[in-house]
Formats: structure tokens, C-alpha cells, sequence
């Protein structure tokens, strides 16, 4: 687990921004324009900004990264927004706390706080799989879907500080980590491998960060009798060492895209809540509020979003199914209401939403990005919704990015201005 560290530079670098218009000249890929300003990045002011949307190049599973550019795309209060161009990073996504707004690329670690900018370089990677905050936001780790190289399967994990990042790689038992939760200064990471003998499948708790610094632990596995499990939730909440995400367990490893919904017994929904400190996993099945079964169509569900901010203080989890619908679960129970169908869209004849759904959430408010599944710059609107009632505050429309951007550009997340920012 030998790590190396970067220290900061100035900001000064060769990332440019573009105030939004109806089209732009700049950097790479961008198309060209008449009257586009670009403005140095230590430049950017973040708190003239609400919203962040991390828009970065799709290559396919198992071939070669397109080096192509990647956009923050920075959005002001009525959905006008600027672009920063940065170099592209597969699932590239972003965090906003009191510290500021952070996003990885290929090669470098971004801060943009109301203090100023900096960068902050890290070994070059192309796949990330999360970004969790730690010690309030001072503190962000970034974990990378490194593959199997040959000598089993690695996850290249980044800490990183504005003055400084320490990288460093572990090797997993079999796969990359797609559900992770900061508790504390402690990072805990989990996946489902089926089992070596095919008899059914583990669910798998790995310690990656303790104390700030990176680690690798095994703190828990579960085996569950199906050949399909599936984590859910990416930047998962924790709170009193308890970490919370959903979990998807199937008999037919192709039952989520034959549009079958929740009540087909091949397929088994639930809200799963792990307490880190000793070990030891609750979960129960998502029911409505009569005990029977949530009719949730299996492609959305896979689909679902979760975010840090997701967990209440009275246990309930609030999260957007990927057909946009927004649905809060007692993790003590599993009983599931709808909380809001403002943003819901249709499925398709394989049962997949017709939609593309991210969130970020805080005590108050519940952000939800929206945009086409198919044409992803196309429909892109941002939705605010009270945590409390589930009602809709506000949804802004993003116009304009599908004349800006190539077709194989796709976001991965959002990032909101926290309170009093």
C-alpha cells in the first residue's frame, strides 16, 4: 500500500472557463464561437454560483480512455451558467461543502472556495467509482476503478487536503467499490461479488480510510442464496457509525432489464443500515405502508441515488428512484412512501427509465439533475425539492449544452451551495 504525495500549485494552469451563450469558441472539442469570454481559473468566484455538474467523456467498458475534455459546468440561481474545461475523467463527479467545491480530473485534485483557487496534482488515473468528505470538507477521498491488471483487482484511493494529496492503491478481493460512506475520518466501502462456487453471493464491507489515512480492512460479509447482488448508493450517508444504502438481490442476473417490477419473487429490494463500529448488518425489505411488497420497477432501481445528505435525523432515507421519482424508507422498517413524482419520467418496453437522475441533498432541501437517458444534454433541468414535505420548490431548465458539448459527454453528478456558503 505504498502511497505517494502531491503537494499544491498555484492556480494558474491551463483550465479555461466560458461564460454560457448559444455557442462558444475555447478549448478542444468545444464548438467555436463569436464572442465567448474565458476567464483564468483562478478567476472563477464560486460563490456567484448555486449548482455544479460534472460533465466528462463516456468510453466503453474494457477500452482505451478518449482523452478527451471534460466541463464543470458552474450555474447560477436562474440556470445561467459558465464552463470550466478540464481534462476529462470517466464518471468524473464533484462535492460542495463549507470548504468549497472539489472535483478530480485525470491528473489533478480542483478547490474553488471564496478564498481562491487551487490545484492540487495526483497520479493519473481515469475511472473514478465516488468521492466521499471528510472532517466537514477539509478533507476529500477520491476512490478509482483501477481493473484487474493481473495481479487481482485494484482500487486506487486519493486523500486529498488544498495543500496536498497522498495517493495510494489496494487490491480488492474481487471488484471495485461502487457504495462508500465517510463516518467520521473513517471510510467504509462495500460491494456484491457472486461467490466462487456460484452457490449464491457475498455482500462485503471493506474498511479503505481510518483516521485519515488508507487502510484495508474486511469488516463484514454477508452471503446472501442469489447469483445477483448489487449495491446501491454511491456517496452514502453515515451517521452514528451507522452506514445506510440499498441493495438489490436477484435470481436471474438479467431480470432488471426485462421491465419486471419488485413483486416478480426473482427479484428482492431493500434498504440495508450497517453499524461500522461492531460489525453487524440490519436490512430490511422496502414494503409500503401496509407491509406488502413496493411495487418498484427493477430497471429504476438500479437506477436509484442516494447522497450523503440523504439519512434524517429520525431514520428515514430519502432517495430518488431512477425514474425520478423521490421515495423515503424507514430503516428500521423498510416501509417506503412516495415523497414527490414531480421529476418522475416513463420506463421503456425493457423497463429502463427513459431519464437520467443524480442527486445532492442537506438537511433542507433535496436537489435532483435531470436530464434525456439517450441525449444527455437534451431536457436538463435542476429540481429543488423540501426534504420536509416533499414539495417542489423550484426547477430550473439548463439550455443550450447539447450545442456545446460532444454526444459523448455525460454527467455523473450534482453539487449544490451549502447553507450559508
Amino acid at each position: 500500500m505504498a502511497s505517494r504525495v502531491f503537494s499544491a500549485t498555484t492556480a494558474t494552469v491551463a483550465t479555461c472557463v466560458f461564460a454560457a451563450a448559444s455557442s462558444l469558441c475555447g478549448c478542444a472539442n468545444i464548438s467555436q464561437a463569436s464572442n465567448a469570454a474565458s476567464l483564468p481559473f483562478e478567476d472563477v468566484h464560486i460563490s456567484d454560483y448555486t449548482w455544479a455538474i460534472d460533465y466528462n467523456p463516456l468510453h466503453e467498458y474494457g477500452t482505451l480512455p478518449t482523452n478527451e475534455q471534460g466541463f464543470m459546468v458552474l450555474v447560477r440561481s436562474d440556470g445561467t451558467y459558465d464552463l470550466v474545461a478540464h481534462e476529462g475523467l470517466y464518471a468524473g463527479q464533484s462535492r460542495w461543502t463549507q470548504q468549497g467545491l472539489f472535483f478530480p480530473d485525470t491528473t489533478a485534485d480542483y478547490w474553488m472556495t471564496p478564498q481562491g483557487n487551487s490545484k492540487v496534482e495526483h497520479h493519473e488515473t481515469q475511472y473514478l467509482d465516488d468521492i466521499v468528505s471528510l472532517n466537514n470538507g477539509q478533507t476529500m477521498v477520491s476512490l478509482y476503478n483501477l481493473g484487474n491488471q493481473g495481479d487481482g483487482y485494484k482500487e486506487g484511493i486519493s486523500i486529498s487536503t488544498k495543500q496536498a494529496n497522498t495517493y495510494g492503491t489496494i487490491v480488492t478481493n474481487d471488484t471495485n467499490y461502487p457504495v462508500n460512506a465517510a463516518c467520521n475520518a473513517n471510510v467504509f466501502s462495500a460491494y456484491g461479488a457472486m461467490t466462487d462456487d456460484g452457490t449464491g453471493s457475498n455482500l462485503t464491507i471493506d474498511q479503505t480510510v481510518e483516521n485519515g489515512k488508507q487502510t484495508h480492512q474486511q469488516r463484514l460479509q454477508v452471503f446472501e442464496p442469489y447469483n445477483s447482488l448489487s449495491v446501491i448508493g454511491n456517496n452514502a450517508p453515515c451517521s452514528n457509525d451507522h452506514m445506510v444504502f440499498l441493495t438489490a438481490l436477484s435470481l436471474d442476473v438479467g431480470a432488471h432489464k426485462k421491465g419486471k417490477p419488485q413483486g416478480n419473487s426473482q427479484d428482492v429490494f431493500l434498504v440495508s443500515n450497517v453499524d461500522v463500529k461492531n460489525n453487524e448488518i440490519n436490512s430490511k425489505e422496502i414494503v409500503n405502508k401496509d407491509g406488502k411488497k413496493e411495487l418498484i420497477n427493477a430497471g429504476s432501481f438500479y437506477n436509484a441515488v442516494i447522497d450523503a445528505g440523504s439519512l434524517t435525523a429520525d431514520n428515514q432515507l430519502v432517495w430518488v428512484n431512477g425514474d425520478g421519482t423521490v421515495m423515503q424508507t424507514d430503516i428500521n422498517t423498510g416501509t417506503t412512501i412516495t415523497l414527490n413524482d414531480d421529476v418522475a419520467c416513463d420506463v421503456d418496453d425493457y423497463g429502463d427509465p427513459v431519464c437520467n437522475v443524480y442527486t445532492t441533498m442537506d438537511e433542507h432541501t433535496i436537489t435532483v439533475l435531470k436530464s434525456d437517458a439517450a441525449n444527455p444534454h437534451d431536457d436538463v433541468t435542476i429540481t429543488t425539492i423540501d426534504k420536509r414535505t416533499g414539495a417542489t420548490r423550484k426547477k430550473v431548465a439548463i439550455e443550450g449544452l447539447n450545442k456545446l458539448f460532444p454526444e459523448n459527454e455525460y454527467a455523473y453528478s450534482i453539487s449544490a451551495k451549502p447553507e450559508g456558503f
